[in-house]
């Protein structure tokens, strides 16, 4: 069943002092980049939901209105939405509404599902049946549209009941404070793989392995760019994890762990300047938990108290209000630690332990 309708094609034109319900459907498992599936649009003076495809459609115009849109997109769980606007279109909205996130600050589950949140609010329980369904693939179902449809369309029906809930309890300068930072994070470079994020490398691999396991990520990763390959496609993380425990120092070395046409042996001068590189500097070594000294722990263990007792009569999840690491920085450096800011700071800045 559909709870919208909805029409194919780019909206003509945007009302830019009004709110925009947004959502887009895209494609990462095939792939080394997200591949953009479709777009929707929602204001709620429409009729219907924009459906805009950019496999068949020109995208610059609206790219260029969403950055100059003044009023909030509204989203659910939009980190991966955001990051593809700004990785293909090049832009990003001034201001964002995520409702995942909002929901987080009224109730105690951090990252509610776009169904769940619905039926909490709304009563509708969403059917599943297009989740996984090819979005890449054309023409479109009608099935898909209604599915993609109502990812906005229910989502401006459940936008001001949850503004309401965020009103009473005089959270929604958190809600936009939360936001902000979500969106300043999506400027962020992304950060190159590192080798201990690779299935399996922080239980088989010791020191003397990382030089050669980061080198090999670095050109599995030039592959997979090159070619437009998911990473496994190229090599499977156990496989490079079981080379790199060879601990391969140059292109030769490597011609003895894999089979001759193997991708990763084609560029032979790529092969030479990765290894070159980790014997010149090192690789990076896995992010380790900030340190608590003996005299700290007692400290620690009395501020996690504190935020369970203090989310708890908040009614949020305790992470929400302070994550381990987190309580870790604000023991270190309380006078920069996030906790010392914003809407958190009201909790943290004069309590002592």
């Amino acid at each position: 069943m559909s709870y919208s309708t909805w029409q194919l094609g780019l909206p003509q034109s945007l009302n830019a002092a009004r709110i925009l319900f947004y959502d887009s459907e895209f494609v990462r498992e095939r792939h080394y980049y997200p591949k953009l599936a479709l777009l929707q649009l929602y204001q709620p003076d429409w009729a219907q939901v924009q459906l805009c495809d950019p496999m068949q459609q020109a995208m610059e115009g609206l790219w260029a209105q969403l950055a100059a849109h003044e009023a909030p997109l509204v989203l659910h769980a939009g980190s991966q939405d955001i990051e593809l606007m700004y990785s293909i279109g090049g832009v990003l909205p001034r201001q964002i509404r995520d409702t995942q996130i909002g929901f987080a600050l009224c109730y105690p589950q951090k990252a509610i599902s776009y169904a769940d949140m619905v039926a909490h609010y709304l009563g509708i329980l969403l059917p599943k049946s297009e989740t996984r369904s090819d979005w890449l693939a054309r023409p479109l179902s009608a099935a898909q549209c209604d599915y993609a449809a109502d990812d906005v369309s229910l989502l401006a029906q459940v936008y001001p009941l949850l503004v309401a809930d965020l009103q009473a309890l005089g959270r929604l300068t958190w809600w936009q404070e939360e936001c902000a930072r979500q969106l300043a994070q999506a400027l962020a470079p992304p950060a190159p793989l590192p080798w201990y994020k690779l299935r399996g490398a922080p239980q088989h691999l010791r020191t003397a392995h990382y030089a050669a396991a980061q080198a090999l990520t670095d050109i599995r990763e030039q592959i997979a760019a090159a070619k437009d390959l998911p990473r496994r496609k190229v090599l499977s993380d156990e496989d490079l994890v079981a080379a790199a425990r060879r601990q391969p120092e140059n292109a030769l070395d490597l011609a003895e762990l894999l089979p001759p046409t193997h991708s990763m042996l084609q560029d032979s001068a790529a092969i030479e300047t990765a290894f070159a590189r980790y014997r010149q500097e090192s690789p990076p070594t896995p992010e380790r938990s900030l340190r608590l000294a003996a005299r700290e722990q007692s400290r620690y263990q009395k501020l996690e108290k504190y935020v369970h007792r203090t989310a708890a009569a908040l009614n949020i999840s305790d992470e929400m209000l302070a994550t381990p690491r987190q309580m870790r920085e604000w023991l270190k450096d309380k006078d920069n630690a996030l906790l010392n800011q914003g809407w958190r700071a009201a909790f943290f800045q004069s309590i002592e332990l």
